[in-house]
């Protein structure tokens, strides 16, 4: 993964031709792009973690115990 500056934007490139690019907000990612520039995936974020995850078609959704553990993806 490579940090852009100060920007809250990092990258990863897995092979010829296949760059994702993240959006943080603080220091969570929100977001995951494609070389292009389109969104591929969104996350959203609770105060114990990763809520819902959303990519192409489909979603998952998380479950956390009490002590903040993932307990379920639904």
């Amino acid at each position: 993964m490579l940090s852009v500056g100060d920007s809250p934007r990092a990258r990863r490139q897995s092979g010829i031709g296949n760059r994702r690019h993240f959006l943080y907000d603080g220091g969570v990612p929100v977001c995951e792009l494609d070389g292009a520039g389109t969104v591929v995936a969104t996350n959203t974020w609770g105060p114990n973690g990763l809520v819902s995850r959303r990519n192409g078609g489909s979603s998952a959704f998380y479950t956390f115990d009490e002590r903040g553990g993932t307990v379920q993806r639904l």
